[in-house]
């Protein structure tokens, strides 16, 4: 059973994405590339924790990016404590899978879709429905797409699960 159980977490660590660069300034902000497809920048450690960006609109504060994997935790928090980012140099594909979508009451923003990226980062974007009916994907400020094509994949799927204009309403 142990033998099984330390394989299942190789497996998981082998399908973890791989953080192939990183940066931090002088005023201990990170920026962290993942599997050389996506960034999260201003990461910062504050009293010994990783602290992720956060978005503020009005008076409302938004966690639009998360860690959901404590090894992927443990990876920045030591890249914060030693200083040193021990990178990938290889590319390797990165799963993501769209997790829910929360329909919103707003007549633009009309839904939230939280995308998971390899079990390790959860991020909110948003469907956006401009006045002519057309969506595109809203990504959280501090969310950056490197590899083109799977940004494009990554909106295709946001886009297929986008509500109908009527959904939620009497007929």
């Amino acid at each position: 059973m142990i033998k099984f159980l330390t394989f299942l977490l190789l497996i998981h660590h082998l399908n973890a994405s791989e953080i192939t660069s990183c940066k931090i300034s002088p005023s201990g902000k990170a920026e962290m590339s993942f599997a050389q497809s996506y960034t999260v920048k201003n990461i910062v450690m504050k009293d010994g924790k990783i602290v992720m960006p956060v978005e503020q609109h009005k008076e409302r504060v938004y966690e639009n990016i998360r860690i959901i994997s404590k090894q992927t935790y443990e990876r920045i928090l030591s890249i914060f404590k030693t200083g040193k980012c021990v990178s990938a140099k290889k590319k390797t594909p990165v799963n993501f899978k769209v997790r829910s979508v929360r329909k919103l009451k707003s007549e633009y923003r009309i839904a939230n879709a939280e995308v998971e990226f390899d079990e390790d980062i959860m991020a909110v974007f948003g469907i956006m429905r401009n006045r002519k009916g057309n969506l595109s994907v809203s990504v959280p400020a501090d969310f950056i797409f490197i590899d083109e094509s799977f940004k494009q994949l990554v909106f295709k799927d946001i886009i297929s699960r986008a509500p109908s204009k009527n959904f939620g309403k009497d007929k």
